[in-house]
């Protein structure tokens, strides 16, 4: 039985610090899945980054976690301990992720900030694939990119009604882009995520709501893992570095941008590309 230990869990983590028994739904090497009382956990080590599901397992760098769990298998809590498997992880000691406050902004300093990030995205390469490509100031789909193509009409709807005031009953169809695109969170989900953070960010709290209500009537079109991280989202978190570029465009500090944008460009999938780009509409938008 080997032994593991975690430094910080998410805020929507929580059930970890109950008495409780779930289940494994998805294990890579990286990292896993958990439910517990219908709350779904990430599990892996300090690579995976800080976010409002994630739990951060301090002493588990290059562990392969398919060595140590299997789908479906059963988990348990008990006396802070989570066992699963050939391995235990103890949340005695543990800290709470939360999202970094919101800063003080104006819109000069938002102005700045998405100048600056202009600058920098111009010398970066965009996924060919996903909404990576709505990040930059001028907007090339590439024949290729399909799910580019069939989200851009949404996109624009969204644009469209938040400028005209985002009244409820005009709400476009969101629902189109649930599901969409490549990714275990759809690149289409992962927008929406970025959407619903940026708009509850700039005091836009009742779109948020309003965009929530439209989407967890259709949450069957994308799966349950995806579906748990949109209603984080719709609560104003996301992932930690998310959350230090869009604090940085909101405050105009370049350090925190290009910060956050190495952590960002180095990831492999789509997904942080995709909710990037759904901040980066939303603050074009307002």
């Amino acid at each position: 039985m080997r032994e593991f230990y975690s430094e910080t869990i998410g805020v929507h983590a929580q059930a970890l610090f109950q008495e409780e028994e779930g289940q494994a739904i998805a294990v890579w090497r990286r990292s896993f899945y958990v439910r517990l009382g219908g709350q779904l956990c990430c599990v892996g080590a300090d690579t995976i980054g800080n976010g409002p599901r994630n739990v951060i397992v301090s002493n588990a760098t290059g562990v392969d976690w398919r060595d140590y769990v299997t789908p479906n298998s059963p988990v348990t809590i008990h006396e802070h301990v989570l066992k699963l498997g050939v391995a235990r992880i103890g949340f005695k000691a543990v800290a709470v992720w939360t999202p970094p406050a919101i800063p003080e902004w104006t819109p000069l300093a938002l102005r700045s900030g998405l100048e600056h990030f202009n600058r920098l995205i111009r010398q970066v390469q965009l996924p060919d694939e996903g909404l990576g490509c709505f990040t930059a100031p001028v907007q090339r789909i590439s024949d290729r990119n399909h799910t580019a193509a069939a989200a851009a009409p949404t996109i624009q709807a969204i644009i469209n009604w938040l400028r005209d005031g985002h009244t409820p009953s005009r709400i476009p169809e969101l629902s189109k882009l649930l599901g969409l695109g490549p990714g275990l969170t759809p690149s289409g989900d992962d927008f929406l995520a970025g959407v619903m953070v940026a708009t509850d960010s700039v005091g836009r709290r009742e779109a948020t709501k309003t965009i929530w209500n439209a989407l967890r009537e259709h949450l069957s079109r994308t799966n349950q893992i995806s579906a748990a991280h949109l209603s984080s989202a719709a609560h104003g978190c996301i992932s930690s570095s998310q959350h230090e570029l869009l604090n940085g465009l909101l405050s105009g500090s370049p350090s925190r941008i290009e910060a956050a944008m190495t952590v960002i460009t180095k990831d492999a999938h789509t997904s942080n590309w995709d909710c990037l780009a759904g901040i980066i509409t939303i603050l074009h938008a307002i």
